[in-house]
């Protein structure tokens, strides 16, 4: 379905570059698909407009959209909508509609809440050539699906605080009363040396230098020398690949929380990584085995880490650091320029990250009442977790609660896959 609307009289910064801007009136037309074979139509519009935005995420890679589509089926429909101004693709929202309840949490505990309409933008959701025009076309679109409660909630995944549209939401007369935002989380990045790992690590001091080569050569020890670094990237190891992960991550505390696991989309998406080139895989094997892994897939020589853990009953030999370090090497030698940590701040992320960037999910909601009393409760559980993690702190009792329920919730996932057998 296509509408067009001619807008009013206003300065067009397409161009930026432009000293001199072309004041004149521009028809804006919107095109919604929901189809499969309509998705993969707009491959080349689409293609354009994500090399064109500032944030190039795998969430938003067509063919990995259009696999997680297929998996979920109905249980997630897809809402993808194109914005052409004068006739050229500008800008492209690229989501998913699902009825769901929040993801509430004080600490660990899940809190729940009414069951929405959402649509949910994947992380680098929101193409666009990042002119003004395009950001206020992508604003007034949010806007109107408020307005006339389409969705009773629109949630933009891992939006970065200086890109246009956080602006632009934030300016917005209507928005801004209807915004809240989850906490800013730093987005780390760890910039290498094309072919040169000792050039990548010359960064760090000695002392780090010597730590790095202390902890490698005590964990080779400890497995008198039988370590090495296997590589996965080819579709033939993406079974072994799945399961060995799947199983390492059910002995942690990750697997309460949904970390990785073997299921149908994860397969299908390790398979897609892996038929496309893409897929960057590593496993610490140690005695013949698996105690440590990530997960990982290329784009745009930036290889994207897509999830991480280790046995926890080795983790006084850090075998997390012990892999990461490895993979710095080999990514390295295989003349890869970056590596992107995704989302959420962690100790390794800045131990091992040369810059970074403030990040923030954006909560949109109609004037619905279930939407009225979930932003209520997110509202609630913030000021509860936010003044929790203050009093902790300060008592020096957060890392023990953390340590406890990550325990706890390590625990659990062995139960229940004991249960499962």
């Amino acid at each position: 379905m296509t509408t067009t609307v001619t807008q009013p009289l206003t300065i067009d910064r397409a161009e930026s570059s432009k000293e001199v801007h072309q004041v004149r009136n521009y028809a804006t037309s919107i095109k919604y698909v929901s189809t499969i074979d309509e998705i993969l139509a707009l491959r080349s519009d689409w293609d354009m407009l994500r090399e064109q935005s500032t944030v190039i995420s795998p969430n938003a890679d067509i063919d990995r959209f259009v696999t997680t589509v297929k998996v979920l089926g109905e249980k997630s429909k897809p809402y993808v909508a194109l914005l052409r101004i004068d006739g050229k693709a500008r800008a492209m929202i690229v989501g998913r509609s699902q009825f769901r309840s929040g993801n509430f949490r004080i600490g660990y505990l899940r809190v729940p809440s009414p069951v929405l309409k959402s649509l949910d933008i994947v992380y680098g959701g929101v193409l666009s050539d990042s002119s003004e025009i395009a950001i206020s076309e992508v604003t007034k679109h949010l806007r109107s699906l408020l307005v006339e409660k389409q969705f009773d909630q629109i949630t933009i995944n891992h939006l970065p605080l200086e890109e246009p549209l956080s602006q632009a939401l934030n300016s917005d007369e209507v928005i801004k009363s209807r915004i809240d935002c989850s906490s800013i989380n730093l987005h780390w990045q760890f910039e290498l040396t094309r072919g040169s790992y000792d050039q990548t690590i010359a960064r760090f001091s000695r002392k780090h230098r010597y730590n790095m080569r202390r902890t490698d050569r005590l964990l080779v020890e400890h497995f008198s020398g039988n370590v090495q670094l296997r590589i996965f990237d080819q579709p033939v190891q993406c079974d072994e690949l799945v399961i060995g992960a799947a199983e390492i991550v059910s002995q942690t505390y990750q697997a309460g929380l949904g970390g990785f696991s073997d299921t149908p989309l994860h397969r299908e998406l390790i398979n897609l990584e892996a038929a496309s080139g893409r897929l960057r895989s590593y496993w610490l094997e140690c005695d013949g085995k698996p105690i440590a892994f990530q997960l990982g897939a290329v784009y745009a020589n930036t290889y994207n880490l897509l999830s991480t853990a280790f046995l926890p009953q080795y983790k006084q030999l850090s075998p997390g650091q012990v892999l990461l370090v490895r993979v710095i090497q080999d990514l390295c030698e295989a003349n890869i320029d970056s590596i992107d940590y995704g989302f959420g701040d962690a100790p390794y992320k800045r131990m091992y990250g040369s810059n970074n960037f403030e990040e923030t999910t954006v909560y949109l909601y109609a004037k619905t009442s279930k939407a009225f009393v979930s932003r209520s409760i997110y509202k609630g559980i913030t000021k509860i977790n936010n003044y929790g993690s203050y009093i902790f702190e300060n008592v020096g009792l957060k890392k023990l609660i953390k340590k406890y329920w990550r325990l706890r919730l390590s625990n659990a996932a062995k139960t229940s896959k004991v249960a499962a057998k």
